[in-house]
């Protein structure tokens, strides 16, 4: 009987899953010009961010191509920002540039870390994507890319282990949420993608909701506009299925003897590769296998 309680007990202590994404930083964009200023830099529209929804972003050089990608939510008088600290000094350094006489403030905070949460039900009331609430913690919203990749809370970092404990959550590892992310081909901008020679289109952020074709212009608009209307995109983001031997990332693909692309990140037996869009449309069709240097994979349809 002692067994089933402890079982009983095990089961109500360990009711969700987190990942601390340890690779996060954060800042705020303050002052009465913050919505004109971050409107006229980046993809998406910061008219959808309010207290209630978060939005999910990117930043582009003039001439389209990526510079940086974050999430953004409602704070009071200021917009928080969440970016990976490999590529925070760079975005900083641009929106410093643009700021010249705006009455903004931007100011970086360490006071915040970065969680996601899974198969918790006291989040169900967050049902749509980028649905955003306040709590005693901190914030915690659900991911803008894609309903299935959970909650993401930004948690105060005295508040954490109260967090974790009042949600009873039990922690993943950065593997176990890096393979969810392949699994929903939702590219990670430091793996799969470079600074200043990436195109949005290329890796799927029009479907990641990264991007407002309704909103006014911002710096690369006219590239990625272009991109769309005139259909100019050749290659893109798949996903791929591991079958055999040893793939790595960066590997060269191969239909037919012929390179069609190659390897941006791999997990497990899942990985995303950059392809051209017609071959990879030939390989689909006849359901053919793809070769690497030292294996075999296949397109996942």
């Amino acid at each position: 009987m002692r067994y089933f309680y402890d079982y009983i007990y095990l089961q109500k202590m360990t009711t969700g899953k987190y990942t601390d994404l340890s690779d996060k930083a954060f800042f705020y964009v303050m002052g009465k010009e913050r919505h004109e200023f971050i409107q006229g830099l980046i993809t998406n529209d910061i008219n959808k961010c309010n207290d209630d929804n978060a939005i999910y972003s990117a930043f582009l050089s003039p001439q389209g191509r990526f510079i940086a990608d974050f999430f953004i939510i409602s704070s009071g008088d200021s917009f928080l920002f969440e970016i990976n600290k490999k590529i925070k000094n760079e975005l900083l350094n641009k929106f410093e540039i643009y700021k010249l006489r705006a009455q903004i403030e931007i100011k970086e905070t360490s006071a915040y870390k970065s969680l996601v949460i899974y198969e918790n039900k006291n989040f169900d009331n967050l049902q749509l994507i980028g649905q955003c609430k306040k709590i005693e913690e901190g914030f915690i919203y659900r991911d803008p890319r894609n309903n299935k990749m959970g909650i993401k809370g930004i948690i105060k970092e005295e508040k954490i282990n109260d967090f974790v404990s009042k949600y009873n959550l039990s922690k993943e590892t950065i593997s176990d949420y890096d393979f969810k992310r392949i699994n929903n081909g939702i590219p990670d901008s430091i793996i799969d993608l470079k600074i200043n020679k990436s195109l949005l289109l290329e890796n799927n952020f029009d479907k990641i909701n990264a991007i407002d074709w309704n909103k006014g212009c911002y710096i690369g608009q006219e590239i990625t506009a272009r991109m769309k209307y005139r259909s100019l995109l050749k290659k893109t983001l798949y996903k791929i299925i591991i079958l055999e031997g040893d793939v790595k990332k960066d590997d060269m693909i191969f239909l037919n003897d012929k390179n069609i692309g190659y390897i941006t990140s791999i997990n497990k037996n899942l990985g995303l590769a950059m392809l051209k869009i017609s071959e990879a449309n030939i390989a689909i069709k006849n359901n053919n296998d793809l070769l690497v240097k030292n294996g075999k994979i296949k397109l996942s349809i």
